[in-house]
């Protein structure tokens, strides 16, 4: 998907991304405590829509950057088509990848922590610090997670397809219980690693996007109807959060089906996505300012991200406590409006954070 301003597309998808990102959350903390604790969004036609695809859509976008790094770094031979990283390099794009993550992870973690400090709610106060920053923003520790071992893949030369393999049998078998949100880590772990190969493979990308091109509409058709089909099967287990990830136990062969399923959804939903998207930007050329506010929210999707998630879990859920929504319309219409003022708030947050060495290095982890 090169284009002359090649930035501009992926950026899109990611702005897309956020907005829905804020938009489900807002449906899960600002329609009222009695929707909130009845987890009555995960029955959500739209909630479940939403969740089907959008956190592997991110991650396909992550994986696609990660891989432009790659590429700028790789250690080609002469002769070569195999992009490769020394071991050198994969440490070093691994520091500075786990630093831009781990310090925005910590700084905004300083929100929870004050909340428990506030109310005396803690035992020991470094312990419940490092345990918030484990189990907070969880999609942030997925892309470091994962961000290193893909770049330890491209350290070899030989055997990378074979290691990509092990390492996700690997995932499926080892128990969840390890970590705060390991599943949601190792259900993310595909989108990665398809989203870096996307990257990596600049002459398999076209000679796919001339196919995809020529038989847009048919894709488009088909893709739209596959995902309608898989849609009516999403229920509660298929939320990563409710069912976990991993085979082991007694419903092994179940869990199996679940995984496959809810992988499967995501891609093909991450597809739809991606190929509208194509379509509108790529081939139409439609690149005005609409295009560019939306790239301008996704270039600074990792500040509004966790932004929103702060403002959903300490303020909105208590703002809108008392809500009693009944009708969809209005369901939806409060969290949309709920919606764009968070997304309003945290772009300014997030241009502001910006214009400083300090707050970038505190919120986006830049030197």
């Amino acid at each position: 998907m090169d284009t002359k301003n090649r930035m501009l597309y992926p950026d899109i998808i990611k702005g897309i991304a956020i907005f829905m990102v804020i938009f489900v959350h807002c449906i899960e903390f600002g329609l009222g405590q009695e929707y909130s604790e009845n987890d009555l969004q995960l029955d959500n036609i739209v909630f479940k829509l939403i969740n089907s695809f959008v956190m592997p859509l991110f991650m396909l976008v992550s994986g696609y950057f990660i891989g432009l790094s790659i590429t700028k770094a790789s250690d080609k031979e002469p002769g070569s088509t195999q992009i490769s990283l020394t071991g050198k390099n994969a440490v070093k794009m691994s520091l500075v990848r786990i630093r831009q993550l781990l310090v925005p992870i910590l700084v905004w973690t300083l929100l929870p922590f004050a909340v428990i400090v506030r109310s005396s709610n803690y035992d020991n106060l470094f312990i419940d610090y490092i345990n918030l920053a484990i189990s907070n923003l969880w999609f942030l520790w997925a892309v470091m997670f994962n961000s290193v071992i893909v770049l330890a893949f491209f350290t070899l030369k030989k055997g990378r397809w074979v290691a990509f393999l092990i390492v996700f049998i690997l995932l499926i078998i080892t128990p969840d219980s390890f970590l705060p949100d390991l599943a949601e880590y190792k259900f993310m772990y595909p989108y990665m690693v398809f989203g870096c190969i996307w990257s990596v493979h600049k002459k398999l990308r076209e000679n796919i996007m001339i196919y995809v091109k020529r038989h847009k509409w048919v894709l488009l058709t088909f893709t739209a109807i596959v995902y309608a089909a898989l849609l009516i099967f999403y229920n509660r287990d298929s939320y990563i959060y409710m069912s976990g990830i991993s085979i082991l136990g007694e419903n092994g062969c179940s869990q199996i089906i679940i995984d496959m399923y809810r992988w499967t959804i995501g891609f093909i939903g991450s597809f739809l996505v991606l190929l509208v998207v194509y379509i509108i930007v790529e081939i139409y050329r439609c690149k005005g300012k609409i295009a560019a506010f939306i790239g301008l929210i996704g270039r600074n999707s990792i500040v509004i991200y966790a932004f929103s998630v702060a403002v959903n879990t300490y303020i909105l859920v208590r703002v809108t406590a008392g809500f009693d929504i009944t009708n969809n319309i209005m369901l939806y219409t409060v969290a949309l409006v709920e919606s764009l003022i968070i997304l309003a708030c945290s772009l300014l947050f997030s241009l502001a954070v910006n214009k400083f060495r300090l707050t970038r290095f505190l919120f986006l982890g830049k030197l």
